[in-house]
């Protein structure tokens, strides 16, 4: 290893060495880039198995919900027939009351105007020696002389009192 004499033997070692350092460089360079690339691929298909594993969850677990959902889907549907069925059938109630008190109203109304329409007569002004009065004026009715009656002792007048012949009642 001394280089200051001759140098045959020792430039052989030394280049010996240096080739067998080299050498040994480059294996190691080698197994570390086959350390890495094993390592990298065992880290590669574990988080490939990983994503697999946790891509199948996530289907199972969108499948479970795709149901679900489904079901309240249903659920919801069912509620609402039943729900509307209801409510038109509260709708109806109130409508029917409505139209059934509206036709009572309207009944009533038409008998009452029956009622009040025969006793109705259409009544004309009618002169007396000054004094205006309201006849019976109705081709349905007749005037009748009900009487003669005497006025109070200081007018000494005789009042006829004429009356339908249909009785009011």
């Amino acid at each position: 290893m001394n280089v200051s004499g001759s140098g045959e033997p020792s430039t052989t070692k030394t280049i010996d060495l240096r080739t067998r350092l080299q050498q040994m460089q480059a294996q190691h360079t080698n197994r570390a880039q086959e350390i890495e690339t094993e390592a990298f691929e065992n880290f590669e298909k574990g988080l490939t198995h990983l994503l697999a594993v946790e891509k199948s969850t996530f289907e199972s677990y969108l499948e479970a919900l795709k149901l679900l959902y489904s079901e309240q889907q249903k659920l919801l549907r069912v509620r609402i027939a039943t729900e509307t069925t209801r409510v038109l059938w509260l709708l109806r109630v109130p409508f029917l009351m409505i139209v059934l008190a509206s036709l009572l109203t309207v009944g009533v109304l038409l008998t009452w105007f029956r009622i009040q329409d025969l006793h109705r007569v259409r009544m004309s002004p009618w002169k007396d020696n000054g004094k205006s009065y309201l006849i019976v004026d109705d081709p349905t009715w007749s005037k009748c002389l009900m009487g003669k009656i005497q006025g109070p002792p200081p007018s000494k007048t005789t009042t006829v009192v004429l009356q339908p012949c249909k009785p009011v009642e």
